[in-house]
């Protein structure tokens, strides 16, 4: 039975990354975090979607839809170029993914992307605020305004979330096309983002494969993307963490394949 579309939640702000292909003429690897708002307009069978935003390159904006099998398919427009995404929506996840640049290769595209909403939950804020309040009526009885208020809860939030990610991990990676299970382990360390609501994380391992590095995004209700890169190669992974940051598990995908992780916290 497929999905009401109807019931994602799309209109807000997204964060998450996109890859280069590994043959960029520039050697580009990935662009870090980038942002945007959406807003939604429900329209026969499929959600017309419109926004815009900023990453590395610049401000850009983005226009497209998403059709009754939860594909998406949007144009990344900036000042001077523009680029096509196809993907899906997750919906358990609530996340979007599949790949940019698509028969735009000789322009330097053929990467992946994944994007999440930044707070998918939000309930969440209303019982932090409640608490940031009395710690701000405590030492000076006088309450903050709400935007201050917000801000100093998902502060606090994203602390306690740092403290309990940050450190030591291991697992396995699986590729879906041959089956093969590969061990990994790696050490996190991640700050507050510009956006309050996300944490930004980096860090380096080792698998089977060799020695890597990783720069990614996580979002207050636990959504995570991050770019593992090996040498000139780099995957893009895309998943969720247990509300202890205890343990993540998701799906990765480069280099023309793709698959499932998951990883523990030592």
């Amino acid at each position: 039975m497929s999905m009401n579309i109807f019931e994602l939640k799309l209109a807000g702000q997204w964060a998450g990354l996109y890859i280069y292909p590994e043959n960029h003429p520039a050697g580009w690897r990935t662009d870090g975090e980038s942002d945007f708002n959406i807003e939604t307009e429900e329209k026969d069978d499929k959600i017309i979607i419109r926004g815009s935003g900023r990453d590395k390159v610049g401000h850009f904006t983005l226009s497209g839809h998403v059709d009754k099998n939860t594909t998406v398919y949007f144009k990344k427009d900036y000042t001077s170029h523009w680029w096509h995404y196809t993907g899906s929506i997750d919906p358990e996840t609530n996340m979007m993914y599949g790949k940019w640049g698509v028969g735009q290769e000789e322009q330097g595209g053929g990467g992946y992307f994944a994007f999440h909403l930044v707070n998918k939950n939000d309930e969440d804020v209303g019982l932090s605020a409640e608490y940031a309040v009395l710690l701000a009526w405590i030492p000076h009885q006088t309450p903050l305004p709400q935007k201050d208020v917000t801000t100093c809860a998902n502060i606090e939030a994203n602390r306690d979330q740092l403290e309990n990610i940050q450190g030591a991990w291991s697992g396995f990676y699986i590729a879906t096309e041959s089956g093969h299970s590969r061990r990994c382990s790696f050490n996190l360390n991640g700050e507050i983002g510009k956006n309050v609501d996300l944490l930004t994380v980096g860090g380096h391992g080792r698998a089977e494969t060799g020695e890597y590095r990783f720069t990614g995004v996580v979002s207050k209700s636990g959504q995570l993307t991050f770019a593992k890169v090996y040498g000139q190669y780099t995957y893009l992974y895309r998943g969720t963490l247990t509300e202890n940051g205890m343990m993540m598990k998701g799906h990765w995908a480069g280099k023309g394949v793709s698959g499932t992780f998951y990883f523990e916290h030592n």
